[in-house]
């Protein structure tokens, strides 16, 4: 395959044919480019949503079901009032 595209290359490299087909292969080259860096934009974007959105699940999670440190208090405004005062 290689070889029919080189050898059509030589043939055509310096007529109308050979400028219409390199302008051809540029005009797609370009597209495909501009079509993979919007991909990978949006890869990129899809992965930020989801990172965001795992560490705003992980913040809503039930509170009041976890366990208690051994270090916490059970009433912390005893603390906020012997503060303010």
């Amino acid at each position: 395959m290689r070889f029919l595209l080189a050898l059509l290359f030589c043939k055509l490299s310096g007529g109308t044919a050979g400028l219409i087909l390199a302008a051809l292969f540029l005009l797609v080259f370009v597209l495909v480019a501009i079509y993979h860096g919007r991909l990978l934009d949006g890869i990129t974007r899809n992965g930020l949503m989801l990172n965001i959105k795992l560490v705003r699940c992980s913040h809503q999670s039930d509170w009041e079901r976890l366990p208690r440190s051994h270090q916490t208090r059970r009433n912390p405004g005893i603390l906020l009032k012997q503060i303010s005062t």
